[in-house]
């Protein structure tokens, strides 16, 4: 059984786990779309509390205005802000590491004089990473321009030095 309070208006609860919670303070704009709502709801997101029941993680209520939303309905909180631009952004499956000492690299397509004429071989280079996400990762090197061909993919494995087919 549910009981509701028709005088008082609903609230929308976020949990936010740790990694979202970098994307979203006390303060920022947001916007609310209820499910099967075409309206959305720009507001702010006032406070944001450890949670109780799921620690490690954070929530917060933002109240709706009279006449949007009912009990037990769900939606979607979004937050955008227009970031940084990079100059190059990769997969971050594209990005090795040698955790050792800390460093991480990319492989790009390279061409030189062969036996055989003009092969192409996989040459290492050491990128800084800017920042990432589970999408994308933005990194810089001095070695990287706009010419550079990273490799994004491969059928079988191999190391710095090794020719490679260039599958256009």
């Amino acid at each position: 059984m549910m009981m509701t309070d028709d005088t008082i208006p609903c609230q929308f609860k976020v949990i936010l786990d740790k990694d979202q919670k970098k994307y979203v303070g006390s303060g920022d704009q947001v916007t609310i779309k209820l499910d099967g709502s075409r309206k959305e709801l720009e507001t702010e997101a006032a406070y944001f509390s450890e949670s109780k029941t799921m620690p490690g993680s954070f929530e917060t209520f933002i109240d709706l205005p009279e006449n949007m939303g009912v009990p037990g309905l769900s939606g979607t909180l979004t937050r955008s802000e227009r970031g940084e631009k990079y100059h190059t952004c990769v997969s971050p499956q594209v990005i090795y590491s040698n955790t050792d000492i800390n460093k991480y690299y990319i492989y790009v397509l390279k061409e030189r004089e062969g036996i055989l004429g003009s092969e192409y071989y996989a040459e290492e280079v050491s990128v800084k990473i800017l920042d990432q996400n589970e999408d994308w990762a933005a990194i810089s090197s001095s070695e990287l321009d706009s010419s550079s061909q990273i490799i994004v993919s491969a059928d079988k494995e191999f190391k710095k030095g090794d020719v490679v087919r260039w599958d256009k």
